[in-house]
């Protein structure tokens, strides 16, 4: 066996065993990211692997194997968006962004030949590009916000791009050889990185899936990590911020985010996370650099998306308005 082919083998392998690790860990909280990380791992292992069997002439290339790699590609990368969005907590992915694969199926299932005959991987690829755009679009808005942004998630957008790049130049010159080996070869390397990423620290496979949360009775401690977490990560800048995206992004249940800010804190959800808005809006109302900023603008930029609801919240927690408060305290 080629040396390419062992370590393309060792890589598919790497990615099989740790999706299967993922849904069998009985330490790992089964949370829908934990599903659809493990199902993209599998999937990418599946890929590679084929294409190594095929390329080495071990196993034929047929209609049948192209149509189920091709099905294959594009689930990888309804997977690869899926998983975006809950790891930055912006919830599951809708239904209706996994049409092409289900359209795809049923279209190979009724006319395999038709579908083999004029959709090609071009296209594929085309569909999978597509979904990491939106990935990396909401990567951004993220950080533009200063929401969750977990660090390996840099790892897999810079690596699904290099793969990307291969591909389409690969598609522009297929009879240059080593450019028709750098799909895999990028493919390989991501798989044996992602490996290293995780064997060298452990949080990694937390940040990737999600860990067990705590049993009853930790509703204090638990309080203190969310408010350690709306300190340091601000997800409440985000306007979108919803219970359900934010119980995500701590790896615990809405019921159980609901019950500990309810229990513990003794608010409501957009209470709570109000009055870290309202705080916000309090520095940068005493700032002497956001002295021309308007009061409306203030609060869109903490999160609030109506003049009306900024108002109500900080005067229920300063007894002023906003413009009071900066009168008053300004000079």
């Amino acid at each position: 066996m080629p040396i390419l082919a062992f370590i393309e083998f060792l890589a598919a392998a790497n990615a099989i065993m740790l999706a299967s690790a993922m849904l069998l860990n009985s330490g790992l909280q089964r949370t829908r990211a934990r599903n659809r990380f493990a199902g993209f791992l599998f999937c990418y292992g599946w890929l590679l692997t084929t294409f190594m069997l095929v390329d080495q002439g071990w196993l034929q290339p047929t209609t049948e194997l192209q149509l189920i790699d091709d099905a294959i590609g594009l689930l990888t990368g309804a997977l690869f968006l899926d998983y975006f969005l809950g790891a930055l907590g912006r919830g599951p992915m809708p239904a209706w962004a996994y049409a092409p694969v289900a359209f795809y199926v049923v279209a190979s299932l009724l006319f395999s030949s038709f579908v083999a005959e004029n959709i090609h991987i071009g296209h594929v690829i085309g569909v999978y590009f597509c979904y990491t755009c939106v990935a990396t679009a909401i990567y951004m808005r993220a950080r533009k916000f200063k929401s969750r942004k977990p660090r390996h998630l840099v790892f897999l957008l810079v690596a699904t791009w290099l793969v990307h790049v291969a591909q389409f130049a690969r598609l522009s010159w297929p009879s240059v050889s080593w450019i028709f080996d750098s799909v895999p070869i990028i493919g390989t390397l991501f798989l044996i990185g992602l490996t290293f990423l995780i064997m060298a620290d452990s949080r990694t496979l937390r940040d990737y899936v999600g860990s067990v949360p705590p049993g009853p009775g930790d509703d204090t401690r638990l309080l203190e990590q969310l408010d350690s977490f709306m300190l340091n990560e601000k997800p409440y800048l985000d306007p979108q911020l919803s219970l359900e995206s934010l119980a995500i992004a701590l790896n615990m249940s809405s019921r159980q985010l609901s019950e500990i800010i309810n229990g513990v804190g003794d608010s409501s959800f957009y209470d709570y996370i109000n009055r870290y808005r309202v705080e916000e809006a309090q520095k940068l109302l005493l700032d002497a650099s956001e002295a021309r900023t308007s009061i409306e603008a203030v609060g869109l930029l903490v999160g609030f998306r109506a003049r009306s609801t900024f108002y109500e919240a900080f005067r229920r927690e300063t007894d002023q308005t906003p413009g009071e408060y900066r009168r008053t305290r300004s000079g």
